[in-house]
């Protein structure tokens, strides 16, 4: 019984790895906004250029209307580029879009195409043909950063109104350490009358979760350090399980697919 309770006890101290991550939010074409999450957005900045749009109207399909109202379109010639300086390494970019102008709200109105770090990732996007007049629209993508700086270029199509984006953000991917990798974590637990959790199959030796037993995962726009699915079902062999031992492995196996031996 020990054992199983010591793993339940590791299992939750786990749930302390996770690690909020800053993200770079900016509100393209207008002022610093703070949203319905409480999350700030910056005024209009980091971009070579552009106009701003400034049509307003009701968005479907969001608890933040300010965030697709208004924005920045492409310039009489060239792209709009958004260059912000950020760490290399990994992120996910959200692009907020919403077609409000009534003279694009038709398929074909307003079509161009998005790069991200230099890669195309929406090619003869269509806003009103993605979601229709007057809703919201994220558009979101995984990508690296190896120059210390991360791009994001609109390009218009001829014949067409010229690109146009609301809001954008831009989430790190790694988890929030010194050195930028998944630490190690090292656990030794008592019982309320002071005598010591086996928290090991060794007797007086503290269990240690080594980096390799991390995974990156999210929660919301948080990317979290979480044991894998697989180390998860190891740390349940070699004992009796109980309830909430073959509950745990049943949502393992629900999810993941995995052989989880009970």
């Amino acid at each position: 019984m020990r054992k199983a309770l010591a793993l339940t006890i590791l299992a939750l101290a786990t749930c302390g790895m996770a690690h909020a991550q800053t993200a770079t939010r900016v509100k393209c074409g207008g002022p610093a906004y703070t949203d319905s999450k409480g999350q700030a957005w910056s005024a209009d900045k980091d971009f070579n250029g552009g106009l701003v749009s400034a049509v307003t109207g009701p968005v479907a399909g969001t608890s933040d209307p300010t965030l697709f109202q208004d924005g920045r379109m492409t310039p009489d010639s060239g792209p709009l580029v958004y260059t912000f300086p950020v760490a290399n390494g990994s992120y996910h970019v959200n692009l907020y879009f919403a077609e409000l102008y009534s003279g694009d709200s038709f398929v074909g109105g307003r079509v161009f195409n998005v790069k991200v770090e230099g890669t195309t990732v929406l090619q003869n996007f269509d806003i009103f043909a993605a979601a229709g007049a007057n809703k919201a629209l994220i558009k979101g993508v995984d990508f690296a950063v190896t120059n210390g700086a991360a791009t994001i270029e609109l390009d218009n199509v001829p014949g067409h109104d010229r690109a146009k984006i609301a809001a954008i953000e831009l989430i790190s991917n790694a988890p929030s350490t010194s050195t930028g990798q998944q630490p190690s974590l090292t656990l030794d637990f008592k019982y309320p009358d002071g005598s010591a959790v086996q928290a090991s199959f060794e007797r007086d030796r503290p269990f240690v979760y080594p980096a390799r037993c991390f995974v990156t995962g999210r929660i919301g726009d948080s990317a979290v350090g979480c044991l894998s699915a697989e180390q998860q079902v190891d740390f349940h062999q070699g004992y009796e399980p109980g309830d909430r031992d073959r509950h745990d492995m049943a949502q393992l196996r629900a999810a993941f697919g995995l052989d989880t031996h009970f």
